[in-house]
């Protein structure tokens, strides 16, 4: 999910980073920074099936989660939404909840109580601070308008200015832990069990409530046409976006002759798989495959040789026959994605190998 992980993922880092120039001095330090770019290079590794195919589409082009602001009807949210529980309809008609838990906002209360009675080190004490900076700024940016109005509007396109509602959520939940230690601390321990109890009760009314009234939105019907398609169809190619209707009403189990005349049955369509055969044409005919254009597919004649293909005006694979005789489509993916898949194994095995080792040594060092 490109908006809701990769792109979020991407953007906290970067704001994180001026989170982290607070101890510059502690983490940059050679054993740290070593750390720290062992730990960049595995997760570059092991997430590169995702990032690769989705660096080669984009340089592809071509299709609507690049190209236009396609993302949701939502820009920014108010502040009451953070505090009252407010069902916020997207522009795909999901139902989004930003609003913090009841037992967040008890800890969030007991741990401001905390900060100002008792003497926290300071070094934690800047730690809680920054996070608690960071929350507020995240819930500034999430509700201001006008911000947004002079930003790319490529931030737009990545719904960054509700998204940002994440990194509230993050500062103010870590600063809200705070409290924890310190709501059992209030008690002496005889009361520990009683307030152990409420604090259980407190808890599990708070998920019932937020699941209770999310029950009051399911989907009543599921419309694969609609649904299956990613959120709000945000990773079909540009041209089905335009032809949407076309796309809606076209039948998936029919390979369309687009120019010149023959007939083509279908012989298997298990997606993303499809075989067919072609007789009694002309010189050539031009056929749509039931495919949406992606890359990575791999389309052969019944003597294997490699058949070219390309999108056309409706976003759907298009191929130039010439021949008689049955084809097959299979999804292999792409180059791109072969090589990171070996790539992602390749360093999954030589971790476990490091870990193992390191275990060993250590269990018979002690």
């Amino acid at each position: 999910m490109m908006y809701s992980h990769l792109v979020m993922s991407v953007w906290f880092t970067l704001f994180f980073i001026v989170f982290l120039l607070f101890y510059f001095k502690k983490i940059f330090q050679r054993e740290n920074f070593i750390c720290l770019l062992i730990s960049a290079i595995l997760i570059l590794a092991l997430t590169s099936p995702f990032t690769i195919p989705l660096v080669e589409h984009l340089l592809n082009g071509g299709y609507v989660v690049f190209d236009t602001i396609y993302g949701t009807n939502l820009e920014t949210l108010s502040l009451k939404q953070f505090f009252i529980k407010t069902p916020i309809i997207t522009g795909g008609n999901n139902v989004l909840f930003v609003n913090f838990q009841l037992i967040v906002i008890l800890l969030f209360i007991i741990s401001l109580i905390k900060m100002i009675k008792n003497n926290i080190p300071k070094e934690r004490k800047m730690f809680i601070i920054g996070c608690l900076c960071f929350g507020l700024l995240g819930i500034f940016f999430t509700c201001c308008d006008f911000i947004w109005k002079f930003v790319p509007a490529f931030l737009r396109n990545i719904q960054l200015p509700w998204r940002t509602s994440l990194f509230a959520t993050f500062g103010i939940c870590i600063f809200a832990a705070e409290g924890l230690d310190y709501f059992f601390l209030v008690f002496k321990k005889k009361f520990i069990p009683i307030v152990s109890i409420i604090f259980i009760i407190v808890l599990a009314f708070s998920f019932y409530y937020n699941l209770k009234d999310a029950r009051l939105f399911e989907h009543k019907s599921f419309n694969i046409t609609n649904d299956a398609m990613g959120w709000k169809k945000e990773y079909l190619p540009s041209e089905t976006k335009e032809n949407l209707e076309y796309f809606e009403k076209r039948d998936f189990n029919e390979i369309i002759i687009t120019k010149g005349n023959g007939k083509v049955d279908i012989i298997d369509n298990k997606i993303p798989y499809l075989s067919f055969e072609v007789f009694d044409i002309d010189k050539s005919i031009i056929l749509e495959l039931p495919r949406l254009y992606y890359l990575g597919y791999n389309i052969t004649d019944e003597h294997g040789n490699i058949i070219d293909y390309y999108k056309n005006k409706n976003g759907f694979i298009a191929i130039n026959v010439t021949k008689e005789g049955k084809y097959y489509v299979n999804y292999t993916g792409t180059p791109g994605y072969k090589l990171s898949v070996m790539i992602a194994l390749f360093t999954l095995f030589i971790s476990i190998i490091i870990l193992f080792v390191y275990l060993y040594k250590k269990k018979k060092n002690n």
